[in-house]
């Protein structure tokens, strides 16, 4: 499988037990400059963030920088913390809702899903608000078209985090009443160390992309899809809400929308099986193939919410486990809640052959998610 129009091809890995184990083998490298020369000719599109500056996010380190800032960003990704945030979810959630209920209609990626999502997250960092809807308004946080345009917005993005971290260091941009993951990792210390300021618009950067189109939004999109396809599902959850945290693993595990597929890059040459890998080659992790194994799930294109073991990978493993996922995890209960309560009869407004979407190496987009449901 190559992931450019020319250059090296990439060793793809779809076993559970075989993605499992290299999520976690310290012979890969997360860190791009691990990267053979030959992919950065084939693929500048992985590269584009370095010439933003934004290299300095956990998906892009490995120990000991990622030890370090993993440390340090844990104290503020904590379920506890995460909890607090859940009334504000709640409530943008409850407004998109309600905006659309009396149409009987909704496209639930652009009405919903995303902007559920980067309203939380934008919010959760301490965007003051008046600077929220230019930025979702240019894009440069929701990034609506394909990764290369996403990466064309890179240094408009880059400046104005580098001069929003600027001025919250120095007590301006910031309201006291109201959450600032910026302004508390400004102030954060462990061991005497704190966060530059490329850590910090790195790791601000890794939140917001992670919010739109290619993590929790296509998330949801992704599960509300799933069981729109399965209405006995749906009317299961609507039936018994103490099944939602099951459900929400396993429509993580079924759902195949967002970044499926992770890049590694070989520290040294080694074999995979009957495959020989050189230094700097790169190597492709296929979740979504991997949480679809019938050597690890037991009816693995079925949809079931009583699965007594539930291992998917859909938020990584090991060192790189998504520090996020309480986060995800919360959105999604509140997501499905809102829709659960307020939007009967939901059910799909065209085709699932006729959905648009979007499909590249690393995984598949929905780009809409037109629904019908009885007028409020």
């Amino acid at each position: 499988m190559r992931i450019g129009e020319s250059g090296p091809t990439a060793l793809l890995i779809a076993g559970h037990h075989e993605v499992s184990a290299l999520l976690t083998d310290p012979r890969l490298s997360v860190d791009r400059h691990s990267a053979g020369s030959a992919l950065r000719g084939s693929c500048p599109a992985l590269f584009a963030n370095e010439s933003a500056g934004l290299t300095r996010s956990l998906s892009e380190l490995d120990p000991p920088d990622h030890t370090r800032l993993r440390g340090m960003l844990g104290k503020v990704f904590s379920p506890l913390q995460v909890e607090l945030l859940r009334p504000r979810f709640e409530l943008i959630a409850s407004e998109l809702v309600s905006a659309f209920l009396p149409s009987g209609y909704a496209d639930l990626v652009v009405d919903f899903a995303a902007p559920l999502s980067v309203r939380g997250a934008l919010d959760f960092l301490g965007i003051p608000a008046a600077e929220q809807a230019e930025l979702m308004s240019e894009g440069v946080a929701t990034a609506p078209g394909s990764w290369e345009e996403a990466c064309a917005r890179f240094p408009a993005l880059h400046d104005y985090l580098t001069g929003l971290v600027a001025a919250k260091r120095k007590g301006e941009r910031s309201d006291p009443h109201t959450p600032d993951l910026i302004k508390d990792l400004i102030s954060l210390r462990v061991n005497g160390q704190e966060l530059t300021d490329t850590e910090l618009s790195s790791s601000v950067w890794l939140l917001l992309r992670g919010s739109t189109y290619r993590g929790v939004a296509q998330a949801i999109s992704g599960a509300v899809l799933a069981l729109l396809r399965h209405p006995d599902r749906f009317e299961e959850l609507r039936a018994d809400r103490s099944l939602l945290e099951p459900a929400i693993d396993e429509l993580l595990r079924f759902a195949d929308l967002g970044p499926s597929v992770v890049v590694r890059f070989a520290r040294e040459a080694f074999t995979i099986g009957d495959s020989s890998v050189r230094a700097g080659d790169p190597i492709l992790l296929d979740l979504t193939a991997a949480n679809r194994d019938p050597r690890v799930f037991e009816e693995p294109d079925s949809l079931l919410f009583d699965r007594h073991v539930n291992p998917h990978l859909s938020f990584g493993q090991g060192l790189h486990y998504c520090l996020g996922a309480s986060l995800a995890r919360m959105e999604l209960e509140v997501a499905l809640g809102a829709l659960l309560d307020h939007c009967r009869g939901l059910r799909l407004a065209v085709e699932h052959a006729d959905l648009p979407s979007r499909e590249n190496w690393s995984g598949r987009r929905l780009l809409q998610l037109p629904v019908l449901f009885e007028k409020a």
